[in-house]
């Protein structure tokens, strides 16, 4: 009786931990605090510390593509198109 209680308890509680997902909100929390906040360099450097080693642990591969990207120059500007002033009279026949 003990065995099966032990076993309903541990699908229970694994059934309530995978609809909570602790982990992806622990993740979704620190990359949120490291992209979207935008304030949270100014507390203190051990809460950095933390909140960066969460979003490495949670998210490593979006980790590792922020760190590759850390000093990448930017894309440079589209060209402008040009207008050809003179349009209407170089068309052809066929674009008339």
């Amino acid at each position: 009786m003990t065995v099966l209680l032990a076993v309903t308890a541990a699908l229970f509680g694994g059934y309530v931990l995978g609809r909570y997902r602790p982990w992806t909100r622990l993740g979704d929390w620190a990359e949120w605090r490291l992209r979207a906040d935008g304030q949270w360099w100014i507390t203190s450097t051990r809460r950095e510390l933390l909140v960066a080693t969460i979003f490495v642990i949670t998210w490593p591969r979006s980790a590792w593509n922020a760190w590759q990207l850390r000093n990448s120059p930017s894309a440079p500007a589209p060209e402008v198109p040009r207008l050809d002033p003179n349009w209407a009279t170089n068309r052809t026949d066929k674009e008339a």
